[in-house]
């Protein structure tokens, strides 16, 4: 006698709801697995952003760290400016080697103004130091403090060429808010210079040479704002 359609299928519930039960336990086990590979990949991407902000300013927030501006006058060739690195380095630094490359470009007014360089001289008209042709100079990090102070010395040191770090955008503006606080300690011949771009070292009252902290920043700061 042949079974019906319905006696057929008797049994057969529990084992297709076993396997739907398996099915939706590995969909789960996959859904929690894909979100695990999604927070990975979220990590991975979060670091190869910081690998190239890092690549991008040099590895530093306020500074290029590959690299130097050279501010020559007006319709200075690149050849020019080359020998006059050059010789600057054969001047300083005869048996030094300092490996080096430029690049030419247009300047942009403000983003590596005045801020960007060392500070300028009392009375300087700003409008005048925008009238320089900017190359960029790429060095090695490790040689960059090597680079600017040979540059700094010899034919490089005359008035109307100048070597200076490369700030970030974060730098130049880091430093314009400096700027006050470096004429104040020039005011008061506690000769301030800069380092890194941003930091400022200055003499202190014991005429030791100490960089710039929070809190004298924010005294000085305070001091600034009461002279209004």
């Amino acid at each position: 006698m042949h079974k019906s359609f319905g006696q057929r299928f008797d049994g057969v519930e529990a084992p297709i709801k076993s396997t739907v039960d398996k099915l939706v336990v590995q969909q789960d086990e996959f859904a929690l697995a894909m979100g695990n590979v999604k927070s990975v990949l979220s990590v991975h991407d979060e670091r190869i952003a910081a690998l190239e902000k890092k690549a991008a300013t040099g590895g530093d927030l306020f500074m290029n760290r590959d690299k130097l501006l050279v501010r020559v006058p007006i319709g200075t060739t690149c050849a020019a400016v080359k020998e006059l690195v050059n010789e600057g380095f054969r001047t300083s630094m005869p048996d030094a080697y300092v490996q080096y490359s430029l690049s030419s470009r247009a300047p942009k007014a403000g983003a590596q103004g005045a801020a960007a360089g060392h500070a300028a001289a009392p009375g300087a008209s700003p409008q005048g130091r925008g009238q320089k042709s900017i190359f960029d100079m790429y060095v090695l990090p490790g040689q960059r403090a090597k680079a600017l102070n040979g540059a700094f010395r010899g034919p490089m040191g005359r008035s109307d060429v100048s070597v200076t770090d490369s700030l970030t955008k974060a730098g130049v503006e880091r430093k314009e808010k400096r700027q006050p606080i470096y004429r104040l300690l020039r005011e008061r011949g506690q000769k301030p210079s800069w380092e890194d771009g941003v930091e400022i070292l200055y003499r202190n009252d014991e005429g030791r040479l100490v960089r710039l902290s929070e809190a004298v920043e924010k005294r000085l700061n305070d001091e600034l704002k009461e002279r209004g």
